[in-house]
């Protein structure tokens, strides 16, 4: 399958973004899953990381410690390429990284490239919403 076949088929996709780690970042139910929707994938060609990594759009700003976070680049946690694991219907753990509104219209990677702080970085779970 083709890079640009494989963006096409996750771009606006639904997913759930279960956080396990750190425990207290929860979304405004007191749930840690997150709604989100896929902006945007970045196939490997991303010099930050050598990785797919996958833009999503929370379906509610996520507060954590005072700061609002709408975007989060996601990378697999132990897998490099996580675009057909997903397409296939498989969990995927990740590392998710809050971006800011401004990187997350710039382009891969989105801005994951300078995080040091500041705005919430979590390791969890990524899994595909089951079209109907």
């Amino acid at each position: 399958m083709t890079d640009a076949s494989m963006k096409d088929r996750l771009r606006g996709r639904e997913a759930e973004l279960v956080i396990s780690d750190p425990w207290d970042v929860v979304g405004s139910d007191g749930s840690n899953v997150l709604m989100a929707t896929i902006v945007d994938v970045d196939t490997g060609s991303s010099p930050a990381s050598g990785r797919e990594l996958l833009l999503v759009k929370l379906q509610s700003t996520l507060m954590w410690k005072g700061r609002g976070s709408d975007y989060f680049v996601v990378e697999g946690r132990y897998e490099r390429e996580v675009v057909d694991s997903l397409l296939g219907g498989q969990v995927v753990f990740c590392n998710a990284t809050a971006v800011l509104s401004e990187d997350a219209a710039s382009g891969p990677p989105w801005g994951v490239d300078k995080w040091r702080g500041g705005t919430p970085a979590a390791t969890g779970s990524l899994r595909l919403k089951t079209l109907d």
